[in-house]
Protein backbone atom coordinates (compact mmCIF):
# COMPACT_ATOMS: atom_id res chain seq x y z
CA UNK A 1 0.00 0.00 0.00
CA UNK A 2 1.39 3.37 -1.03
CA UNK A 3 1.58 6.41 1.26
CA UNK A 4 -0.53 9.40 0.28
CA UNK A 5 1.02 11.86 2.72
CA UNK A 6 4.52 13.41 2.77
CA UNK A 7 4.63 12.80 6.58
CA UNK A 8 3.61 10.07 9.00
CA UNK A 9 0.64 10.09 11.34
CA UNK A 10 0.79 8.34 14.70
CA UNK A 11 -2.15 6.22 15.80
CA UNK A 12 -2.82 3.21 17.99
CA UNK A 13 -6.14 1.46 18.65
CA UNK A 14 -5.41 1.72 22.39
CA UNK A 15 -5.69 5.54 22.27
CA UNK A 16 -9.49 5.16 22.53
CA UNK A 17 -10.24 4.63 26.22
CA UNK A 18 -14.02 4.32 25.73
CA UNK A 19 -14.75 7.09 28.23
CA UNK A 20 -18.25 7.71 26.92
CA UNK A 21 -19.60 11.27 27.21
CA UNK A 22 -16.56 12.84 28.83
CA UNK A 23 -14.90 16.24 28.51
CA UNK A 24 -11.95 14.38 26.95
CA UNK A 25 -13.59 12.30 24.19
CA UNK A 26 -10.83 9.81 23.46
CA UNK A 27 -12.86 8.18 20.70
CA UNK A 28 -11.93 11.22 18.59
CA UNK A 29 -8.59 9.57 17.80
CA UNK A 30 -10.29 6.47 16.39
CA UNK A 31 -12.91 8.53 14.54
CA UNK A 32 -10.28 10.72 12.86
CA UNK A 33 -8.22 7.65 11.92
CA UNK A 34 -11.29 5.96 10.40
CA UNK A 35 -12.37 9.12 8.57
CA UNK A 36 -8.92 9.63 7.01
CA UNK A 37 -8.97 6.07 5.68
CA UNK A 38 -12.63 6.15 4.59
CA UNK A 39 -12.22 9.44 2.70
CA UNK A 40 -8.96 8.17 1.13
CA UNK A 41 -7.01 11.06 2.65
CA UNK A 42 -4.52 8.55 4.08
CA UNK A 43 -3.68 4.88 3.75
CA UNK A 44 -2.48 2.41 6.38
CA UNK A 45 1.06 3.11 5.11
CA UNK A 46 0.73 6.72 6.33
CA UNK A 47 0.40 5.62 9.96
CA UNK A 48 3.03 4.70 12.48
CA UNK A 49 2.03 2.39 15.34
CA UNK A 50 4.00 3.55 18.38
CA UNK A 51 5.61 1.27 20.88
CA UNK A 52 5.10 2.33 24.49
CA UNK A 53 7.64 4.69 26.00
CA UNK A 54 9.98 3.02 28.43
CA UNK A 55 9.51 3.46 32.17
CA UNK A 56 12.85 5.29 32.07
CA UNK A 57 11.35 7.87 29.69
CA UNK A 58 8.22 8.25 31.82
CA UNK A 59 10.40 8.76 34.91
CA UNK A 60 11.96 11.80 33.25
CA UNK A 61 8.75 13.72 33.90
CA UNK A 62 7.06 11.83 36.74
CA UNK A 63 8.22 10.65 40.15
CA UNK A 64 8.93 6.99 40.76
CA UNK A 65 6.12 6.95 43.35
CA UNK A 66 3.59 8.28 40.81
CA UNK A 67 4.66 5.74 38.16
CA UNK A 68 4.44 2.90 40.71
CA UNK A 69 0.93 4.00 41.74
CA UNK A 70 -0.21 4.17 38.10
CA UNK A 71 1.22 0.79 37.18
CA UNK A 72 -0.08 -0.99 40.30
CA UNK A 73 -3.44 0.78 40.49
CA UNK A 74 -2.77 2.01 44.03
CA UNK A 75 -3.81 5.63 43.51
CA UNK A 76 -5.55 7.49 46.30
CA UNK A 77 -8.93 9.13 45.71
CA UNK A 78 -7.08 12.46 45.46
CA UNK A 79 -4.69 10.99 42.86
CA UNK A 80 -7.61 9.77 40.75
CA UNK A 81 -9.17 13.24 40.87
CA UNK A 82 -5.90 14.73 39.57
CA UNK A 83 -6.04 12.41 36.55
CA UNK A 84 -9.30 14.03 35.36
CA UNK A 85 -10.18 10.77 33.58
CA UNK A 86 -11.26 7.46 35.12
CA UNK A 87 -8.30 5.28 36.12
CA UNK A 88 -7.83 1.94 34.39
CA UNK A 89 -4.91 -0.23 33.28
CA UNK A 90 -5.93 0.76 29.74
CA UNK A 91 -5.38 4.41 30.64
CA UNK A 92 -1.85 3.62 31.78
CA UNK A 93 -1.17 1.73 28.54
CA UNK A 94 -2.54 4.65 26.47
CA UNK A 95 -0.35 7.14 28.35
CA UNK A 96 2.79 5.05 27.76
CA UNK A 97 1.83 4.71 24.07
CA UNK A 98 1.16 8.44 23.71
CA UNK A 99 4.52 9.31 25.29
CA UNK A 100 6.30 7.42 22.49
CA UNK A 101 9.76 8.16 23.88
CA UNK A 102 10.61 11.23 21.79
CA UNK A 103 13.12 13.79 23.04
CA UNK A 104 13.83 17.53 22.92
CA UNK A 105 15.88 17.25 19.72
CA UNK A 106 12.64 16.37 17.92
CA UNK A 107 10.52 19.27 19.16
CA UNK A 108 8.37 20.81 16.43
CA UNK A 109 6.57 23.48 18.44
CA UNK A 110 6.09 24.71 21.98
CA UNK A 111 3.56 26.92 23.70
CA UNK A 112 4.74 28.40 26.97
CA UNK A 113 2.16 29.68 29.42
CA UNK A 114 3.45 32.16 32.00
CA UNK A 115 1.54 33.17 35.11
CA UNK A 116 3.10 36.62 34.75
CA UNK A 117 4.63 38.03 31.57
CA UNK A 118 7.10 39.95 33.76
CA UNK A 119 9.06 36.67 33.99
CA UNK A 120 9.42 36.47 30.17
CA UNK A 121 13.15 37.35 30.05
CA UNK A 122 13.99 34.97 32.89
CA UNK A 123 12.02 32.18 31.17
CA UNK A 124 13.85 32.91 27.88
CA UNK A 125 17.22 32.43 29.60
CA UNK A 126 16.15 29.06 30.99
CA UNK A 127 14.56 28.01 27.67
CA UNK A 128 17.65 29.00 25.63
CA UNK A 129 19.93 27.07 27.99
CA UNK A 130 17.71 23.97 27.79
CA UNK A 131 16.73 23.76 24.11
CA UNK A 132 19.19 22.23 21.65
CA UNK A 133 20.96 24.97 19.69
CA UNK A 134 20.05 24.68 16.03
CA UNK A 135 16.95 22.59 16.83
CA UNK A 136 14.81 25.33 18.29
CA UNK A 137 11.13 24.72 17.59
CA UNK A 138 8.50 27.26 16.66
CA UNK A 139 7.39 28.82 19.94
CA UNK A 140 4.65 31.01 21.34
CA UNK A 141 4.68 32.47 24.83
CA UNK A 142 1.50 33.78 26.41
CA UNK A 143 0.34 34.97 29.78
CA UNK A 144 -2.35 32.79 31.33
CA UNK A 145 -3.98 31.96 34.62
CA UNK A 146 -2.52 28.53 35.36
CA UNK A 147 -4.19 25.55 37.02
CA UNK A 148 -2.83 26.36 40.48
CA UNK A 149 -1.43 29.61 41.88
CA UNK A 150 1.83 27.88 42.79
CA UNK A 151 2.51 27.16 39.10
CA UNK A 152 4.55 29.82 37.34
CA UNK A 153 5.06 28.13 33.96
CA UNK A 154 3.32 25.43 31.93
CA UNK A 155 4.68 24.19 28.61
CA UNK A 156 2.89 22.26 25.89
CA UNK A 157 5.05 20.72 23.15
CA UNK A 158 4.59 18.81 19.92
CA UNK A 159 7.47 16.50 19.04
CA UNK A 160 8.25 14.11 16.23
CA UNK A 161 9.41 10.53 16.55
Amino acid sequence: MKSLLPFKLVYHDRYDLNLGPHVFPSQKFRLIYEMLLRESLATEADFLRPNPASDEDILRVHTADWVRKLKTGTLTASDVMRLEVPYSPELVEAVWLAAVGSDKSKLLSATIYLANMASYNEMNEVWDAWVDSGDTPARATVEARLAQPKFLVEISVVAGL
